[in-house]
């Protein structure tokens, strides 16, 4: 209640109506977390287990870090592309928060000296801060909601880059060693176009 902001009226009945303006603050905190997964393919060339390794090998190579539970990790600016151990698919997480507050006022009619009177008009006030807040607050996540799907997008995208040149390596040592299993690897020729990217592996055996 603002102080000083009571005008009194004195009602026929003899009943003192005070007219006061209430003014309330609140306050909420908004948290958005979104994700996108990537999908590493390959071939069966090895066994999945060797893949795997190869894979990791790759990716550590790229700058991801192995941590304690074995999973690899990368930040790309605020979003972490995680890879779990065992898994093909990398996740990639983005988390946001913001915080909204308003100051709701209001003017209310309260007879002087009812508690009851004053207390129902502070009731109806905060009534009326917490749907104001509400509504601001469903705009702003719709708001926070775009930005962090948009940031998400530019983090998978590159991620997904990085995955598919990962698949190449990855292909191409294992086809190495797939062919060095068979007998003398003689050549391997690589090529990339708009049909896509194609590795040959010549073996003598």
């Amino acid at each position: 209640r603002d102080p000083g902001s009571g005008l009194h009226l004195r009602m026929p009945c003899g009943v003192q109506i005070e007219i006061v303006q209430l003014s309330i603050q609140r306050e909420t905190d908004l948290n958005i977390t979104d994700h996108a997964d990537v999908q590493i393919g390959l071939l069966p060339i090895l066994p999945e287990d060797r893949l795997r390794v190869l894979v990791r090998d790759a990716l550590l190579e790229r700058g991801w870090e192995e941590q304690s539970d074995g999973a690899l990790v990368k930040e790309l600016g605020e979003a972490i592309a995680t890879l779990p151990p065992g898994e093909s698919t990398i996740r990639v997480t983005l988390a946001a928060e913001t915080s909204v507050s308003i100051t709701s006022r209001s003017t209310e009619r309260v007879v002087v000296g009812s508690e009851a009177s004053l207390e129902a008009a502070e009731q109806r006030a905060e009534e009326a801060a917490d749907q104001r807040l509400a509504q601001v607050a469903n705009v702003a996540r719709e708001k926070l909601e775009d930005e962090t799907a948009a940031r998400l997008l530019r983090a998978w995208q590159a991620v997904k880059t990085e995955a598919d040149e990962v698949v190449r390596v990855t292909t191409r040592r294992a086809l190495e060693e797939r062919g060095s299993q068979l007998g003398s690897v003689v050549s391997i020729e690589d090529n990339e176009g708009d049909d896509g990217y194609e590795l040959t592996v010549t073996v003598m055996t």
